[in-house]
């Protein structure tokens, strides 16, 4: 039996990047583990939580917040990521312009002016990597970059299933090991509580809940 920690034992995850980019197919293909080939863009964001066992049989819970990418919402950002313990920072390896845009989400994050991002562990996600062919952002142009901010990179593609779960246990370990809890992750646990859709009235929608899209 898996015990929680305490109502304060929760870390929260913020998904940012331009629209287009295969955020919520990212956090789809982790929670649900599906592939939506055809996903609306998010509106606002909406917000999941996934409980994450450690490994003396405790758990504490992850809250993922998938953000809308599209410019009108820019302004909404703070919001989203003030207090998180992570930002997943998303560009799509075959589309210049979202590398362009991701560098700017981790400029705006850096910014010693901007007192929402202080202490955010940033991790940079290489999105729709099966599309290697049609590649226009190198593998090494992004390590580079990665390094020159202190970011942990990862390869992903949501389609394929690659990279994703390793890129939630990485993060989950990152910050259970700043929380002083244990060393490792020992699992995630399979069960999924939607618990609500942000700035859209209404439930989480069905397409996010079952089957594929």
């Amino acid at each position: 039996m898996i015990k929680s920690l305490g109502s304060q034992d929760n870390f929260k995850v913020v998904v940012l990047g331009d629209q287009g980019t295969g955020k919520t197919c990212l956090v789809l293909r982790y929670i649900e583990g599906q592939y939506c080939p055809s996903q609306e863009s998010t509106i606002g964001a909406f917000y999941l939580q996934k409980k994450v066992s450690l490994k003396d049989g405790r758990a504490i819970k992850m809250q993922l917040w998938d953000t809308a990418g599209q410019e009108r919402f820019r302004a909404m950002a703070p919001m989203y990521y003030r207090n998180a313990a992570v930002a997943i920072i998303c560009f799509d390896i075959t589309n210049e312009e979202s590398f362009v845009k991701m560098k700017e989400w981790v400029e705006e994050l850096h910014s010693p002016a901007n007192r929402a991002a202080e202490g955010l562990i940033m991790v940079i996600a290489c999105t729709k990597c099966d599309l290697e062919f049609e590649r226009v952002v190198s593998r090494s142009r992004a390590e580079e970059f990665a390094q020159r901010v202190n970011a942990t990179l990862f390869e992903t593609s949501a389609k394929d299933n690659s990279g994703v779960n390793e890129l939630f246990r990485c993060i989950s370990e990152q910050v259970i090991k700043s929380k002083g809890f244990v060393t490792r992750v020992d699992s995630i646990a399979s069960g999924l509580r939607p618990v609500g859709h942000v700035l859209d009235a209404g439930p989480l929608p069905n397409k996010y809940r079952k089957g594929c899209c």
